[in-house]
């Protein structure tokens, strides 16, 4: 059960976060939400973490991530997507509609539980998708990278 806790006692505090958000409508010139194709042909990345919850359950969340386009440049959330009550192709499904729309060269989904059958769902149309099976040491991973990104703010 998720216990709420005080954000003075996270590694990412509320004040830290918001120091990473932007009004994307009005500073991201290059970024068009409403057409076909919201990036244009820039390279994007897809990070899935799939749940088989139901409708009161988990979610799955899907971000859409446009990486640096220079070395020290940010990272920027593009979209960002919670996903209940979908089995796994349904999720698959949802994530091949993101790579038509948008330049995908790079997706990471975790595969346990639920997840391997997105995963081999997804390698049927994006065969370079990285698997990942989260334990405490590639969890640590990303909780580093993620404070590496956040932290050079």
């Amino acid at each position: 059960m998720c216990e709420f806790m005080d954000d003075i006692e996270s590694i990412f505090s509320l004040q830290l976060m918001q120091g990473c958000m932007v009004d994307s409508w009005e500073i991201w010139d290059d970024v068009q939400p409403l057409m076909l194709r919201p990036y244009g042909y820039h390279p994007v990345w897809i990070g899935y973490d799939p749940a088989k919850g139901g409708e009161n359950g988990d979610s799955a969340g899907c971000v859409v991530v446009a990486p640096p386009r220079v070395p020290g440049g940010k990272f920027r959330i593009l979209e960002r997507h919670q996903w209940r009550g979908m089995n796994f192709r349904a999720q698959s499904d949802a994530i091949k509609r993101l790579t038509e729309q948008y330049n995908v060269e790079y997706i990471g989904i975790d595969s346990t539980s639920v997840g391997h059958g997105v995963y081999q769902n997804v390698k049927e149309f994006f065969p370079s998708v990285r698997e990942f099976v989260y334990n405490p040491a590639v969890k640590n991973a990303l909780v580093l990278k993620a404070w590496d990104i956040i932290g050079a703010l």
